[in-house]
């Protein structure tokens, strides 16, 4: 390999880490202000209008009653959450995965299906830090589903990689 070619590479890898973690340092810091109690409100206001590309919207607090504290905590967290697990952050993605399958206090209701494709696409993306408690968790998730619900969900998760990464999921998860 070239100089030349050794240098974009050594680039390429530098600015592909300087990426992921400012992506990170943004998650990390708008995640501080959806979960601090005085800004919540308002984030989780400005939040509600929120929707991804594939017309995924968490309708974040609308189903929090009485004002629920752990209920509202857990909505501006899901929020944040489903914009990045968008923008392809891997720990987003397993916090939304998470949600989606526990309802999360109650801030949404519980949809193992999609919960599932969030899984697979989890693990579909070779993020480095995946590891086996993402296996584990899609089988779980997959145990509780029928073989309708998984084909779903895998249909699903192609639709939701594509949207995500802008190109097709490997065969290995279709």
């Amino acid at each position: 390999m070239s100089k030349i070619a050794i240098t974009a590479v050594l680039f390429f890898i530098g600015v592909t880490q300087a990426v992921s973690a400012s992506l990170y340092e943004k998650y990390d810091a708008e995640r501080d202000i959806a979960i601090n109690p005085d800004k919540r409100a308002g984030y989780i206001k400005l939040m509600r209008s929120w929707k991804a590309k594939d017309g995924f919207q968490p309708l974040a607090g609308a189903f929090c009653v009485n004002g629920d504290e752990g209920c509202l905590s857990a909505a501006a967290e899901l929020s944040v959450n489903a914009a990045y697990a968008y923008r392809g952050l891997y720990q987003a993605q397993r916090n939304l995965a998470y949600c989606l399958d526990s309802g999360c206090s109650g801030a949404i209701t519980p949809n193992l299906q999609l919960s599932c494709a969030w899984r697979i696409v989890v693990l579909a993306s070779a993020h480095v830090d995946a590891d086996d408690t993402d296996i584990m968790n899609l089988q779980i998730c997959l145990r509780k589903s029928n073989p309708m619900q998984i084909a779903a969900a895998k249909a699903q998760a192609a639709r939701l990689f594509k949207v995500v990464y802008n190109k097709e999921i490997s065969r290995d998860w279709r």
